[in-house]
């Protein structure tokens, strides 16, 4: 498995976008890992990227975006991550922190 991690294709905030096509490819190939896992193992590893999960659907969906594929969410995170400054991991936390904690259905 290729572990090899392109600098240019990271932007300015560090989000990982892509990384070279064997060592997702080879991950996604195995049954039952998807593209959410994926980035998850990178988070884990340290590789500035963001897991896409029903907390953040739940977000994009609430906010009006329209999207069914898994990349149309991710791209549009690292987006605001890289438009507020912050790291993609960080921005999904504050997400998903403020989703599964209620707090939205108090504030509303």
């Amino acid at each position: 498995m290729q572990g090899v991690w392109r600098p240019s294709q990271t932007s300015q905030n560090g989000c990982v976008c892509q990384c070279l096509p064997g060592a997702s490819g080879e991950l996604l190939a195995i049954k039952g890992i998807g593209p959410k896992t994926v980035d998850y193992l990178k988070i884990l590893v340290g590789l500035p990227t963001m897991a896409v999960d029903r907390h953040v659907r739940s977000l994009c969906q609430s906010l009006g975006f329209d999207f069914k594929e898994y990349s149309e969410f991710k791209s549009v995170l690292c987006i605001a991550a890289e438009i507020l400054a912050i790291a993609p991991p960080i921005l999904d936390g504050i997400i998903w922190e403020y989703l599964s904690s209620g707090s939205q259905r108090r504030d509303s």
